[in-house]
Parts: structure tokens; sequence; C-alpha cells
């Protein structure tokens, strides 16, 4: 049997490296916009344009091992109240979008004096 060059171990390993981190990166910007998306949908805004990767786990399926991560957001109704909201990821598509219960405020209503 031929013996395998370190070299060759090292280019392998900075290749799974580098994509781990690009399928990391493409997961995070779907989480990104996934977030971004349920808060424009609900009315709210989403703070810090940002979301917080909090748990990464494998996961076999029928397509093979994945990783299953879930990132955390924060959105605020009126900017009076932080609350907290969740994405799940399975490489990289998003599972589901969680938001914590809060309440939108109705828009102050137009007195008919005041023109209409």
């Amino acid at each position: 049997m031929s013996r395998i060059p370190a070299e060759l171990w090292f280019v392998l390993l900075i290749g799974a490296a580098v994509a781990w981190w690009w399928q990391a990166t493409r997961a995070l910007e779907q989480a990104r916009r996934a977030g971004r998306q349920a808060c424009r949908r609900a009315g709210v805004q989403f703070l810090d344009d940002s979301v917080v990767r909090t748990s990464t786990r494998p996961v076999w399926g029928g397509s093979g091992l994945r990783l299953a991560r879930r990132y955390a957001f924060e959105f605020a109704t009126r900017g009076d109240r932080r609350y907290s909201g969740w994405v799940c990821t399975l490489g990289q598509r998003v599972t589901r979008v969680h938001m914590e219960p809060h309440v939108v405020p109705e828009e102050p209503r137009r007195n008919q004096a005041d023109g209409e």
C-alpha cells in the first residue's frame, strides 16, 4: 500500500475548513434574511440587522450528514422593548422561524376634525 503524503493531508484539511466556513456563512445569511423577512411581515423592527448562532448539531437524513443550526435575533415593536426570535436551518435551508409573542401598538387614529 502506498502512503498518503503529509502535504496532501494538509491540502485536504484546508479544503474541508474552507468548505465548512463557506457553508456556515451561507447558512448565516439565510437565517439573517429569514429573520428580517419575518419581522417585516409582522410589522416590527429587526434589531441590529444581525443573528447569532446559538447551536450547531449534526443530523443524519436522506441526503446524508447535514448540520442543523439555530440562530437567535431580537426585534422591537416600537423601540420600547426587545423581544427574542430564532431561526433554524438545516444545511442551507431555513426550516423554522419563531418570534416571541408580542403586541404591536396600533397606529394613532386621525381625528375626523383634523381634515378627513
